[in-house]
């Protein structure tokens, strides 16, 4: 069960439900999260003020790479070149 912090200026977003998204690197043991387990999401993780903002399952996990090509930053999802205005989309 994966157990994700999010800074306090995106805690009311996954309260609500409007943060539904994460890019995180991969855990230091080699392993990844999978569909099908249970995320859970606090704000202040590692402190006395730590909350619980939500739970839910994992529906997707995706490989992203964001790499430095010709000059430009380019931006793959399980190995698909984004185009500008998806990049932006995934940025949001």
């Amino acid at each position: 069960m994966p157990s994700y912090g999010f800074k306090a200026q995106f805690a009311a977003m996954v309260e609500r439900g409007q943060k539904r998204q994460t890019i995180r690197q991969p855990w230091r043991d080699g392993r990844r999260p999978r569909a099908g387990m249970t995320a859970h999401c606090f704000a202040m993780m590692r402190s006395p003020s730590c909350r619980r903002l939500a739970r839910g399952k994992i529906v997707s996990v995706d490989k992203i790479a964001i790499e430095l090509h010709k000059a430009r930053l380019r931006v793959l999802v399980e190995d698909r070149v984004l185009k500008a205005d998806e990049v932006e989309q995934l940025a949001r």
